[in-house]
């Protein structure tokens, strides 16, 4: 597989996680009350989009680092990212026009990157604990200057 062409556009990933994560807390309380989803369900399916989301935001966003940590195996960001991909392409069948359709194009292959970089020998899993290991050692040495100063 070439690698997808947006795989260096890190804050629209980010952004993609986010909303992913986003569309599930606010979508899912109708879903419940409906029956379509059980609570067990889709708490555990908000819980995987939040550790995307806050992989993805704590690596790249400039944005949004507000998003708390949540714990995910990578078969279930897999599972859940194939899954948002899958309904993703099937939106752009349902598009009313040209631009819809490419804007829902655009979507879907972003979400297909998102799921890509899981399958990445350096994912953002990775990604996240390396990023924040720098912030940590550079907060260090920070505070290691002011208190020799």
């Amino acid at each position: 597989m070439n690698p997808p062409r947006f795989r260096h556009e890190t804050e629209s990933l980010a952004a993609v996680a986010r909303k992913i994560w986003q569309d599930r807390v606010s979508l899912y309380p109708a879903a419940i009350a409906a029956g379509r989803i059980d609570e067990t369900t889709a708490a555990s399916n908000i819980r995987i989009a939040q550790a995307i989301a806050a992989d993805w935001c704590r690596a790249w966003s400039r944005e949004d680092l507000t998003i708390e940590a949540a714990d995910a195996t990578q078969p279930e960001r897999i599972r859940t990212l194939a899954e948002a991909a899958q309904r993703a392409r099937a939106r752009i069948r349902a598009a009313s026009g040209q631009d819809e359709a490419a804007e829902r194009e655009t979507y879907a292959e972003l979400v297909e990157t998102l799921l890509w970089w899981e399958h990445h020998p350096f994912g953002i899993a990775f990604l996240t604990r390396a990023t924040d290991r720098l912030r940590a050692d550079a907060a260090a040495r920070q505070q290691a200057q002011v208190q020799a100063a």
